[in-house]
Formats: C-alpha cells, structure tokens, sequence
C-alpha cells in the first residue's frame, strides 16, 4: 500500500510540471516592448541661417561640429566632386582651408566628430572608392595610419559608439554590404571587422543611416542590393547581433536622408523616395517602433544629400539637393 501511495504521488507531480511547464506564456506585443510615446518635443520650426553660404552648392558631403567650429567637406557641386574644406564659428562666416583640402575629390563618404577632432571614412570620386581614414584637428588634415581597415565603399553609415568609430554597411560599384567596421580611436591603430559581410541580420544596403541612441547601435532605411528603398529599422547591443524592430516605420521608404539623435530621439528629416521625390517631413521617435510625424514644419523643403549637425545646442540642415537645384544654406531648429 505504502508503495502505491508513493507510485500515485509521484504521477501528479509529473503531471502538474507537466501542465505547468506546457503552459503557453503570454504574448508579448508590440507595444509592451515599445510604449507609445506621450510627450511631444519641443522643436520649432527651423529658421533660414544664411541662405547663400560661402562655399559652392553641394550634396553628399560631409559635414561635423569640432573644436569650436563647423566643418563643410567635400562632396559633389556642379562641376562633379570636388576636395574642398570650409569652417565657420558663427555660421555666417565661412573660411576656406584650400591648402588643407581632402588629397582626393570625393563624394558619400562619412564625417564623425569625437574630442574635437573630425574623422573622416572611405567614399567615392572618378569610379573609384576609398578605404582611407582622416582627421582634421583644428585646421590640420592627416592621414590616419590604421594597420588594417575596411572593404573600399560609399554611402555607408557611420556613428561613434564607445569611444569607437563604427562604419556599417555601404557599396562599391559590385554590391551592397552589411558587415561592421570598428576604429577605437583611444588610439586609432587597426580597424577590427565586428560583423562579416554576409552574416544574418539587416540586409545589404546603402544610403541608410547608422546612429547611436539610447546605447544601442541603429539601422535606419536605405538602398537594398536590388534597388528596393527600405523603412526599417534594426537595433544591436554589441554590433554583432541585430534584432529587427519594425519591417515598416513611419517614415517613407528613402535613401540619403538625415537622422540624429536629439533631445533623447531618433529624428530623420529628407532624403529620396521611391518616386524620386524629397519628402519635406520630420519624423521623431523615442524607441524605433513608434513614429510620429512632428508639427515643427520643414520650412528648408524637401532635399537629398544634405547634412544634419548639432552645434552650439541646435540642430543645422545644411545644403543638399533640392527638386531643381543644389543648394548652399544653412537652416536651424531646437
């Protein structure tokens, strides 16, 4: 009797963590990962600078804050690509470092500001593509001597992200990638490959936008392989792994636009759709999921190929290309 007893406890005990642990967990939405943002920012509408900058009408160029100052670099103008570096302190005023120009015209590349000093990654110019690294410190232009670096590409996206200057994804006249590149720039020695091209993850594309928010790396929009404009967003906590968290946001599908982060949010303002127009929209988000259309009116319009700084507490659009024409002005917003 006594083992029968102990036979039928042993049964419910299997059964109950049994039934227990085959017990569905409950769904996890959408919105318990990312809760609907309430509170709107305050950004006002972007005000007119200087409508006519001293330096030539350009787009995909770059541009960073330093120093005190505020770089225009490179890029394409009428005449093609072009090697040029413009600074101003007041935004009015712009100086020339024509000796000090880039040692090669070029367009797509990108620009990262860290302890005052511009760094400088890879883009493209007469058919050929650049794998290089500079600094400018003030008014000095040098070479970066790393040991080893990145694949030859333009039009990748770039961030700093734990004292590291982080390239990802971008394209050569070939294809489109999605590794991850990183430069510690405590001493700037050797690019380290985070994540091979190929590996699982965010497809292959160009003309997105890489940011660092909220600790975490992001991918935003952009160029596939085959041509197709993306919306979606995907967040990494080491660079390696990604994890997709909208297929679609709010924003259109769109390539070389802006997105900074500001005021604890993600922004992305221009750029080209699908239908080859510059949506004139601002777009904010406080976790990647959620998109809100702000009421703070692009008054600069629509344009491609501009450039988005925070400098002395706003935020600037600066140039790009606009429906007919290429442009030179400067607009601000906080």
């Amino acid at each position: 009797m006594k083992k029968d007893i102990i036979a039928i406890i042993a049964v419910l005990v299997t059964v109950w963590g049994c039934s227990k642990a085959g017990s569905p967990a409950a769904a996890t939405s959408p919105s318990d990962l990312y809760p609907t943002p309430t509170a709107t920012p305050e950004m006002k509408t972007f005000a007119i600078g200087e409508r006519y900058c001293d330096f030539s009408p350009r787009m995909n160029f770059g541009a960073a804050s330093g120093g005190g100052s505020l770089y225009v670099i490179a890029g394409r103008d009428i005449s093609g690509c072009v090697s040029d570096i413009w600074y101003t302190q007041d935004c009015e005023s712009w100086v020339s470092l024509t000796a000090k120009a880039m040692p090669a015209a070029r367009e797509l590349f990108n620009t990262e500001s860290y302890n005052d000093k511009i760094y400088i990654t890879g883009g493209a110019g007469k058919n050929i593509f650049y794998n290089d690294t500079w600094c400018i410190s003030g008014v000095t232009l040098t070479a970066v001597p790393a040991l080893s670096t990145y694949t030859a590409r333009a039009s990748a996206g770039s961030t700093i992200w734990k004292d590291a200057l982080i390239i990802a994804g971008g394209a050569d006249d070939k294809a489109s990638f999605n590794d991850i590149w990183s430069l510690n720039l405590k001493d700037a020695k050797t690019w380290v490959k985070l994540k091979d091209n190929g590996d699982k993850g965010f497809a292959p594309r160009s003309g997105h936008k890489l940011l660092n928010f909220a600790g975490k790396l992001w991918i935003l929009g952009g160029t596939l392989q085959n041509s197709t404009l993306v919306n979606d967003v995907w967040s990494s906590e080491n660079g390696v792994d990604w994890k997709q968290v909208t297929p679609t946001a709010g924003f259109s599908p769109r390539r070389n636009f802006d997105a900074f982060v500001y005021k604890d949010r993600i922004w992305v303002t221009g750029g080209e759709n699908a239908a080859g127009e510059y949506p004139p929209e601002i777009w904010w988000s406080v976790n990647g999921y959620y998109w809100v259309s702000t009421t703070a009116k692009a008054d600069f319009g629509g344009r491609s190929g501009a450039a988005a700084v925070q400098y002395q507490g706003k935020m600037w659009i600066i140039a790009g290309k606009g429906k007919d024409k290429l442009k030179r002005d400067i607009w601000s917003g906080q």
